[in-house]
């Protein structure tokens, strides 16, 4: 059994149940947002992320075989008003 902590979890849990189990890694984003002025006094600031293995890919709660948790898209807007 590996003594090196949480990295070496999943390691350990495929070593000791048997099973296999998938190991994490890294986790990426990718985000872009800029403000736009539509009106005196109001502005607004949409923004985009996309996030590749979600969690550093680790496996989806309550499923069978070597399921990871998926890539995820986030979505969002920020609003200004100035009175």
């Amino acid at each position: 059994m590996r003594t090196d902590g949480a990295p070496g979890m999943p390691s350990d849990t495929a070593l000791c149940s048997g099973t296999r189990y998938p190991v994490r890694s890294s986790e990426i984003g990718v985000g872009a947002s800029f403000p736009a002025q539509v009106m005196p006094g109001r502005a607004v600031q949409p923004t985009a992320q996309f996030i590749v293995r979600s969690a550093g890919g680790i496996p989806k709660p309550f499923a069978t075989g070597l399921t990871r948790i998926g890539d995820a898209s986030v979505l969002g807007q920020h609003s200004t008003v100035r009175y």
